[in-house]
Order: structure tokens, then sequence, then C-alpha cells
């Protein structure tokens, strides 16, 4: 299993290409990369098909951060989902 860095290089593709293929602005790609970005199940699809390869061969961000490798990205919609959850367990 290996970055999409990783298989982005190792098919020498700049990120505006792989932007290209994939239908999004490099900067998705770029956030993506940098684990700034979790891309929902689409997403991951096409990027793994413009990389020539299946999803189960891409780390993404969850993964990376499940192995406790970083920290989880500092978004506001993580930020609001876990507020949510928070106050969901607090009602309980």
């Amino acid at each position: 299993m290996m970055t999409v860095r990783a298989w982005r290089f190792k098919r020498n593709m700049t990120q505006r290409e792989l932007a290209d293929r994939v239908g999004v602005d490099s900067s998705i790609i770029s956030r993506i990369e940098n684990n700034k970005f979790i891309p929902d199940e689409y997403l991951r699809q096409r990027i793994a098909e413009a990389l020539g390869v299946s999803i189960s061969d891409i780390a993404f961000p969850e993964a990376i951060i499940a192995r406790g490798v970083i920290d989880a990205p500092k978004n506001r919609r993580v930020r609001k989902k876990r507020a949510m959850r928070l106050r969901d367990d607090e009602e309980e």
C-alpha cells in the first residue's frame, strides 16, 4: 500500500495531471497528499482509476491516521462532526 503521492511519482504525473484526470482542482490533490483532506468513496475511486490501481492499493489519509502516524485534518467539517458527536454523547 502506497500513498497517492507515491503512486503519482511512480506514474511520473504532476498534481495537475492527476487532478485533470480525476476532474478536480490540483489543490484537492495537494491537500490529500498532505493529509489535510479525506476524500469520499467516489473521489477515491476516481483517483485509483486515474492512477491505474485499485482503491485498496492506496493509503488514504484516514488509513494513515488510524495507524497513528498523523493527526486528523484540522478542518471545519471534522471539528463540526466531533462537536456533534460530543454533544450526542453528553445527552445520553
